[in-house]
């Protein structure tokens, strides 16, 4: 495919080969008025003979199937009230539907169009249409007026890099083609005129790429301003390993997906260089560390861990030896994939130190994950001899506590002590029977992974957040998808 762009103007054209680029710009050239116009001719020409034939859209259970209003059968057969005959493509069968089952079609020439709202007729068969047209072309962005559709393409396009967004770089909205760095683009130009926030909001269902183009959108504010030295490609590729490892796990829907909303904020300065940035997180799914859905494995970090850990490591936190019985997670048993999850483990500690992590500060880390994975071989708790609960499995009891830094009557006291005043409070609710022992280490261990997360997040604003006066911001909302 050729790209051309002619001197007369700001028409850009592809090409099939270089042979037809250049005799198409030589016959511009020679008279660009006639040639215009004979291709507008041409495409008025076509357009109302397909409006004549009254193309039309038949709306079915499996779909949509297209086809052609006929006005009467060939017994010519009277049609009841509130019915149309349509004869389908396909098969060439006449068929009677009701009304409601038929939307009109638009010519070919919208197949591809950029924006659905220039649609001549715009019903759901029609903007389907569109859509599939565009995305068999590797064309997976599409304007909804002021709306963005994008369609996963599940495999990597090379639509993104610093030399693709320099094109957008200065240009409005209505001069971009449909891609997502011409939101970015936008956001950013309507900020720096009004000097008021923007916001993007990234909707849809698990899996529809939502967090890529989130990704997408922080790579192109990093690179448009002019000056940027807070939030560099290095520190965004370093937020976004950690955060994946946290807080993502494969689904039944997606093999890798976001169980948590963030609002990311990106924080410019009057001439609209980056002076600051921060990252809120909400909503995270917590019950996953104890309780994972049916045929769902717990939070990536957890088999990164288990199998990215040196050997020297390992035997300080107590996890040289087996996990067997551990009702968190099961260890990753298969070899490569032991060696994918040790490899993002050896990543995520080069990401740390980009953010400015200390040796100590992830070592703290490491140690309350590794204290969960001991908690989890102790499993659910029971009642011992003297009748107060307490832990199954005391070894992985007393490996928790080291690795949490207390003596076991301490962990113990922590999971299962309910004080008085706690105590008095359920009874009067009636909720005494209640206290179940594994509740309340399922408790315990939510909430611990729930201040590692959050400590996490503290971490990453320490090295982004500046505290420098800004003049506007863009607010980047990201929320997980329906798992339906």
């Amino acid at each position: 495919v050729t790209a051309m762009k002619f001197a007369k103007g700001d028409i850009v054209l592809l090409v099939e080969n270089s042979r037809a680029a250049f005799e198409l710009k030589r016959l511009m050239e020679e008279n660009p008025s006639r040639t215009l116009q004979a291709r507008a001719e041409d495409q008025v020409s076509d357009e109302r003979a397909w409006l004549d034939a009254e193309r039309v859209w038949l709306v079915h259970r499996e779909g949509f199937t297209s086809g052609r209003q006929v006005k009467e059968s060939d017994a010519g057969e009277p049609l009841g009230e509130g019915l149309v005959r349509v004869r389908i493509d396909s098969n060439d069968e006449v068929v009677q539907v009701e009304e409601d089952d038929v939307e009109r079609a638009n010519p070919p020439s919208f197949d591809k169009v950029e924006d659905l709202a220039q649609l001549r007729y715009l019903n759901e068969s029609s903007v389907l249409n569109t859509l599939r047209h565009r995305y068999g072309n590797n064309l997976t962005y599409t304007y909804a007026g002021p709306t963005l559709i994008s369609i996963n393409p599940c495999t990597q396009l090379p639509i993104y890099s610093a030399k693709i967004i320099n094109m957008f770089k200065g240009c409005r909205l209505e001069d971009m083609p449909p891609h997502i760095y011409s939101i970015g683009q936008s956001a950013y130009r309507t900020l720096l005129y009004t000097k008021k926030d923007q916001s993007v909001v990234l909707l849809g269902r698990s899996g529809s790429g939502k967090t890529t183009n989130l990704r997408h959108l922080l790579s192109y504010f990093a690179m448009v301003p002019a000056e940027n030295k807070v939030l560099t490609t290095d520190k965004l590729n370093a937020i976004h390993s950690l955060m994946e490892s946290f807080g993502n796990a494969r689904t039944l829907m997606n093999s890798n997906a976001t169980r948590y909303s963030q609002l990311f904020s990106v924080d410019f300065d009057h001439s609209g260089a980056v002076v600051s940035g921060s990252i809120q997180v909400m909503m995270l799914e917590r019950s996953r560390v104890v309780r994972r859905p049916e045929g769902e494995p717990n939070f990536n970090i957890f088999y990164e861990l288990t199998a990215g850990l040196d050997s020297k490591m390992k035997r300080e936190m107590l996890l040289d030896t087996s996990l067997e019985g551990c009702i968190l997670f099961t260890p990753l048993q298969r070899q490569d994939e032991r060696t994918v999850a040790s490899q993002t483990f050896q990543k995520l500690r080069a990401a740390a130190k980009v953010l400015g992590v200390s040796s100590e500060e992830w070592k703290s880390i490491i140690s309350v994950l590794s204290g969960i994975c001991h908690l989890g071989v102790a499993g659910s708790a029971s009642k011992g001899t003297s009748g107060r609960p307490g832990f199954k499995q005391q070894q992985a009891a007393h490996k928790a506590a080291h690795c949490l830094g207390v003596s076991l009557e301490d962990l113990s006291r922590a999971v299962f002590h309910i004080d008085s005043g706690t105590m008095s409070r359920r009874a009067s609710r009636g909720e005494i029977s209640a206290l179940d022992p594994a509740d309340m280490l399922e408790s315990f261990i939510v909430g611990l992974y729930t201040e590692v997360f959050n400590i996490l997040v503290s971490l990453i604003n320490r090295s982004i957040n500046t505290g420098a006066q800004s003049a506007a911001s863009v607010l980047l909302v990201d929320t997980p998808g329906f798992q339906n």
